[in-house]
């Protein structure tokens, strides 16, 4: 059942939140903080996603400009 159980919960978070939200999630406080001003303040989604992809993280142009413009999983709730 333990593979069972993984897979549902990987499944249902998958859908419950934002891509960009789930990495700051998984960052420390120091490194969320960052990322969550850095958005704030407008710094480029290239740079964003290349430093996240740096450090492992597996996240697209495409899914930072959906959360800076509001088309996310974040917006409909």
């Amino acid at each position: 059942m333990a593979l069972a159980d993984a897979i549902n919960n990987r499944v249902s978070n998958r859908w419950e939140k934002c891509s960009v939200i789930a990495i700051g999630d998984a960052l420390s406080e120091e490194d969320r903080k960052a990322l969550f001003d850095a958005l704030d303040k407008g710094v480029p989604t290239r740079v964003l996603v290349s430093a996240l992809r740096s450090e492992g993280h597996k996240i697209g142009d495409e899914t930072m400009n959906k959360h800076r413009n509001g088309l996310c999983k974040c917006a409909t709730k």
